[in-house]
């Protein structure tokens, strides 16, 4: 008797009630970045990002629409340069993976706004597509670099306004799926505005003060956000937008909410009652706020179970 089908069934029937049985966990805190991590970090998002512009190339290859000129000539230009950046990556050169990605980073900004530009639907879904992976890898390698110079504004600032293009984009989604859920739409009309007001203060080089305090008002709208997205009906069609949005905007108040200065050095020590927040010293509201949970997306698979996406 072949008893391979069997075990194959018992494993699909399993599955779903581990899902359904898991007992939430509490909130880990993250492990300290580690050159390994880093780099399996810039592994996968370079990988996303071939995968963006492969998309892209066979769609320019079937001639499956209208195209501005020249798009497949970036195109091709784009697909070299990640080829290249993807093998400096695995030759873990630090060094020169700053350099490299220099490069790259400008050829996908170059096809990035010829694809903004077309006015075609479909090539701006692809080049929102292209554009968070090439912004999560800067993410990765400028958080993985040796620094004592504490908070990083440019990344700050450069990070805000990929969170406001997410959030536009999140909004064009709720445009097109919720349009009867006016309460809906009007909660991701807020946190758009908050976004863009965050960019506006983070471009301008503001004190990181200042964009704490900003940052609250937004965080606010997109909790609000998550809350409302996770109890409607469409969620589901919101998944893969907010997700986008969620990781981007936790990046960002990890972030704000990092000490400035040089790293400490001493050993940890155990907070006791009336010892000041490392972040926010003295100040008892941003203390409660730095534990704040943060937000997460949710759905439900009818017969499988519930799932949330921290990211």
């Amino acid at each position: 008797m072949n008893v391979y089908p069997a075990v194959t069934l018992l494993a699909i029937l399993l599955v779903p009630l581990s899902v359904r049985g898991a007992e939430p966990q509490p909130p880990r805190s993250p492990a300290p970045p580690s050159r390994s991590s880093d780099a399996s970090s810039a592994e996968r998002w370079v990988g996303q990002l071939e995968d963006a512009i492969d998309r892209l190339q066979e769609d320019l290859y079937f001639e499956r629409g209208t195209y501005p000129a020249g798009l497949q000539e970036k195109a091709d230009r784009a697909s070299a340069t990640v080829a290249h950046y993807h093998k400096t990556v695995r030759d873990g050169d630090r060094r020169r993976q700053m350099r490299d990605f220099r490069e790259m980073d400008e050829e996908i900004h170059k096809l990035v706004e010829l694809l903004e530009r077309s006015g075609d639907p479909w090539l701006r879904r692809q080049a929102s597509r292209i554009r968070h992976p090439d912004e999560q890898l800067h993410f990765a390698l400028r958080t993985g670099q040796d620094t004592r110079e504490g908070v990083d504004t440019a990344l700050i600032a450069r990070h805000a306004h990929l969170l406001e293009r997410e959030a536009k984009s999140l909004q064009d989604v709720g445009d097109r799926v919720s349009r009867q859920d006016q309460r809906l739409r009007k909660t991701i009309e807020r946190f758009v505005h908050e976004a863009e007001h965050f960019h506006e203060v983070a471009e301008k080089d503001a004190d990181l003060d200042h964009l704490r305090r900003d940052f609250e008002d937004l965080d606010d709208a997109w909790h609000e956000v998550v809350e409302y997205i996770n109890q409607s009906r469409y969620g589901l069609y919101f998944r893969r937008a907010a997700q986008d949005v969620n990781l981007v905007h936790n990046q960002i108040h990890t972030l704000v909410t990092r000490q400035s200065g040089p790293p400490e050095v001493a050993p940890p020590v155990r907070p006791q009652p009336g010892m000041p927040h490392p972040d926010f010293p003295g100040d008892g509201q941003r203390r409660a706020e730095s534990a704040r949970e943060r937000p997460a997306i949710q759905f439900s698979i009818p017969g499988i179970g519930s799932f949330r996406i921290p990211r």
